[in-house]
Order: C-alpha cells, then sequence, then structure tokens
C-alpha cells in the first residue's frame, strides 16, 4: 500500500509544449462509491488493477497491482460499470517535480489535466506556465466522474 498525495490542474492549452511521446491508456472502473474505487487500467502493454481509498480530498490509501493484459482487456470490454476514459500520458519535469499531463480523447476530448504527486500535503513547488486553475477539490474531474459525466456532456 502507499499513501497518495495528489493535486490536479486544468492545463492551458495553448501554452503547453510537449517534447516527448506519451503513452496511451484505457482504463475504465469495476466498482465506484463515495470512499472507494476499483480501476482496471491498461498502459500499452502493461495492465494493473488499482483500488483507491480515500482518506479525504488530498490523501489516498493506493493498492495497485500488475494483471495479465488479456485479463485487463477482457474486464475492460465486459466488466465496467461506466465508459472507458481513453487518454494519453506525458511525464514532464519541472523545478524538481514530475508532472502528469492526461490529454483526453473519445467523450472528454478537449480536456488536458495536469497531476502532481507530493511528499506531503503541504509541500512547496513550482507551477509550470501552461497550469491554469486548480481542481484538486473539483470531484469532476476525477477520473471516475468523469467516466460516469464525461467532458462532452458539459453545459
Amino acid at each position: 500500500m502507499s499513501l497518495e498525495i495528489e493535486r490536479k490542474f486544468i492545463v492551458d492549452k495553448a501554452k503547453l509544449k510537449l517534447k516527448y511521446k506519451g503513452i496511451h491508456i484505457i482504463q475504465g472502473y469495476l466498482s465506484d462509491n463515495d470512499m472507494n474505487a476499483i480501476r482496471v487500467r491498461l498502459t500499452g502493454n502493461i495492465a494493473y488493477i488499482t483500488i483507491k481509498c480515500a482518506k479525504d480530498k488530498l490523501l489516498r490509501e493506493e493498492f495497485e497491482y500488475i494483471i495479465d493484459t488479456d485479463d485487463a482487456d477482457y474486464m475492460l470490454n465486459n466488466f465496467c460499470i461506466y465508459a472507458l476514459i481513453d487518454k494519453i500520458r506525458y511525464q514532464v519535469e519541472y523545478c524538481g517535480h514530475n508532472w502528469i499531463v492526461d490529454i483526453f480523447n473519445d467523450k472528454n476530448e478537449g480536456l488536458i489535466l495536469a497531476e502532481i504527486e507530493l511528499k506531503s500535503e503541504h509541500e512547496k513547488f513550482e507551477r509550470p506556465e501552461w497550469i491554469s486553475n486548480e481542481v484538486t477539490n473539483n470531484a469532476k474531474y476525477y477520473n471516475h466522474n468523469l467516466a460516469k459525466y464525461p467532458f462532452c456532456d458539459w453545459k
């Protein structure tokens, strides 16, 4: 188990310059409620099953295990309770921190989010120029909610 401390931001597409190739991710949710989510993720030729348990808005316990890609593909196509999330993920190093930038496809196309994982809730960090509004505490930007209520349906 690991403890995840993460902050999430909207990305200003006009200012974002990505230098490297991203990785294609398909993920779906097998279970989801206010406190816990069970996710299956296929990232190229590696698959994971992840259980996340919320402690509060910033802190989550996370259990993640590698699983067989054929099993993941089967689960994604047969067991998911919402639409699948399709995105390209980029890793961006900035001022000593690793930022994860997700460019969403399909029903969430047009949405670009960035996340930074921190060692503590109060850790200071520099924001890249392409970071816009923080949405850490806005549940509609959580991946499991994007699967339920995709960006294309927002007014």
